[in-house]
């Protein structure tokens, strides 16, 4: 019999596009988050504080590397979304592989 895996909590750096996306719809589901994010709720788009609502903790680095490397190293696998090569994804993926962490991509 195949175990079910459940998702308990959805942890994302709170970068604009799909890891907010992933982070509204986990509230709208009921389900937990978190996660690291760099100094100054740091976004593509500037700081956005407007995440705090998503228990999201803020690094003293403003590094999206680091920030990823918390977040995988945090969760129980990785699930990247992306039409195209993204450099950050990239190095997400990268890095979970290398280090045999499980992903999605």
């Amino acid at each position: 019999m195949k175990k079910k895996m459940l998702v308990k909590k959805v942890i994302s750096g709170g970068q604009t596009g799909v890891d907010q996306a992933g982070l509204e719809a986990a509230k709208e589901l009921g389900i937990k988050t978190g996660g690291y994010i760099p100094r100054g709720f740091l976004t593509e788009n500037g700081s956005d504080y407007s995440l705090k609502k998503f228990n999201l903790t803020e690094m003293k680095s403003t590094s999206y590397v680091i920030r990823s490397i918390f977040n995988v190293d945090n969760s129980d696998g990785t699930i990247a979304f992306r039409l195209k090569s993204s450099p950050g994804t990239d190095k997400t993926i990268g890095y979970c592989q290398t280090n045999d962490w499980t992903s999605y991509n």
